[in-house]
């Protein structure tokens, strides 16, 4: 059985402003603790700490009916979460995730490590592009992210668009970006959904009913492929040319192109599948 109630701790009062946090104490077979938005002063309080600003308790009361409620629509899974467990289920239901915020967190962790620097810049771009679609905006809801969001996102990355970006200084310089091809969009859409699954692995708790991203917009979109290389094989006909290429000893470079040939022939002879009777 879990229970909650409110309450202010009188050596949580900040010396900066006077201020109390209100607390929420949630019991589980051990106490944890919650924060809560809303912050008293003393003459909201009782001189035993209870809080008289009945405004307040409205407003705490509001929250600890939508917490027992989550509690209780758990029914047989409870018994099986921990104190902790259900602090992290109930902080995280309604979580508001900025999806530009975790990604400038997450690929400041990259940078982090050696290994991940160059995954770090290529997210980073791909973050860039995210914010001159988003109008220059820095805050993006995950749940704005949909595969029609994605469909415009790519359209964007298409066209002539204008790019704004800040140096070490703060300077922001504007640039116009020329319209992108297969292979880069390949590039910035897989690095787009590396993020989103990134996103997910943090927020969503599967094993306590915590998941806040409830839809992966990438399982319905079909990511352009990246155009396949030029042919490099040689023809026959360039075969031929090296095989009977005459070489003059001690001409110039001395003996290495004689040698040179030597070696490629002997490479191709090497080869399985290489058409041995042009040789």
């Amino acid at each position: 059985m879990a229970t909650l109630n409110a309450k202010v701790f009188k050596h949580h009062k900040k010396k900066i402003d006077g201020t109390y946090n209100v607390k929420i104490v949630l019991y589980h077979g051990t106490k944890v603790y919650l924060d809560t938005e809303h912050f008293v002063v003393d003459k909201q309080l009782t001189k035993s700490m209870k809080i008289r600003d009945q405004f307040i308790v409205a407003q705490v009361e509001m929250q600890l009916s939508i917490y027992r409620k989550a509690i209780s629509d758990l029914d047989e899974k409870l018994k099986h979460l921990s104190a902790a467990s259900l602090k992290e289920f109930l902080e995280g239901k309604d979580i508001k995730i900025d999806f530009l915020k975790f990604s400038e967190e997450y690929i400041s962790e990259l940078k982090k490590k050696k290994e991940t620097e160059k995954t770090a810049a290529n997210f980073n771009t791909v973050r860039n592009h995210l914010i001159d679609f988003n109008s220059h905006k820095q805050k993006l809801p995950i749940e704005f992210i949909t595969v029609e969001f994605i469909k415009r996102f790519e359209k964007f990355l298409r066209s002539e668009r204008l790019m704004m970006r800040t140096d070490n200084l703060g300077r922001i310089t504007k640039m116009k970006g020329e319209p992108l091809g297969d292979a880069s969009v390949h590039v910035y859409l897989r690095d787009f959904q590396g993020l989103f699954a990134a996103a997910m692995k943090k927020f969503n708790r599967p094993s306590i009913e915590l998941v806040p991203i409830k839809h992966n917009p990438f399982d319905e979109y079909d990511i352009v492929s990246p155009p396949q290389p030029e042919e490099r094989n040689l023809t026959i006909a360039q075969i031929i040319k090296v095989r009977d290429c005459k070489v003059k000893p001690g001409g110039p470079g001395g003996n290495g192109p004689e040698h040179g040939v030597v070696i490629i022939l002997f490479m191709w002879n090497e080869c399985k599948g290489f058409p041995q009777q042009y040789l």
